[in-house]
């Protein structure tokens, strides 16, 4: 069985060539080696507060059946809440954890 991963980039254009292979060897050190990376490049986000909102609006239609999503902003936006991220990513993912 695959392991989907959707990298969700801050700004594609600039970081997206770097967060597919980071993040293949972060799951490969994490036990994952095989999994399926894509960073995300349609819809196209410009900015933190369009990826967010792409995470909540239009990626949910189209990813859901994703394992993991993986949501990497740059560090022009390193406030706690960007480090940290929102509460609601938070609970999204140990919900999708408790259910493997």
């Amino acid at each position: 069985m695959s392991f989907k991963v959707l990298v969700i980039p801050e700004d594609p254009t600039l970081n997206g060539y770097i967060l597919k292979p980071l993040t293949e060897a972060v799951l490969a050190a994490a036990g994952k080696p095989k999994a399926k990376v894509i960073v995300l490049s349609k819809p196209s986000v410009g900015g933190y507060d369009q990826a967010l909102r792409a995470i909540k609006e239009t990626l949910p239609d189209a990813y859901s059946h994703w394992d993991l999503w993986i949501f990497i902003p740059d560090a022009d936006r390193a406030s706690p809440q960007a480090i940290i991220g929102p509460a609601w990513l938070w609970t999204a993912r140990l919900k999708l954890l408790r259910r493997r």
